[in-house]
């Protein structure tokens, strides 16, 4: 088609080939509408997504800011039971009467050419140690708690 053609002046094959081409833009107009509408979707599905995750991630990092500080806290627990539970001298005797678990370090010699333990059961009266064996005490601690009968170890 030359500048100074009329596009009416076409004749019936230049009127077929305008509308082919006019319906080919159509289409892909409609095609690249529809994709950018798929990419809007998928979008925002992504942004609720992220949403989601982010949500899920600051529920954890508080949850395991709370673990954490439970962790601390028995850890904590645990080394003043374990501190509870370490030999003592004679010179702090117990707050409380009953059976402790007794160290004599002087009768040594004498235990271990009888084949004797050093460490005995003794009871604290509140004033004084009892006990069935001769020898000084020089360290105490309390004695560990029994097994658990019903936790089914045979």
């Amino acid at each position: 088609m030359t500048k100074d053609m009329n596009p009416h002046e076409l004749g019936a094959f230049g009127a077929y080939a305008a509308e082919a081409i006019a319906n080919q833009i159509a289409d892909d107009r409609d095609h690249w509408k529809a994709r950018a509408e798929r990419a809007e979707a998928e979008a925002a599905e992504l942004r609720n997504r992220v949403m989601v995750l982010e949500r899920a991630f600051q529920n954890s990092h508080e949850v395991n800011e709370h673990t954490g500080d439970e962790i601390r806290a028995l850890r904590a627990e645990l080394e003043a039971a374990r501190a509870g539970q370490g030999w003592r001298p004679v010179t702090e005797p117990p707050t409380e009467a009953g059976e402790y678990l007794v160290y004599d370090a002087d009768g040594r010699v004498f235990y271990e050419s009888a084949g004797i333990t050093q460490y005995r059961v003794a009871k604290w009266d509140g004033r004084r140690w009892r006990s069935s064996f001769e020898g000084l005490i020089d360290y105490w601690q309390p004695l560990p708690a029994a097994p658990d009968a019903d936790a089914g170890e045979e």
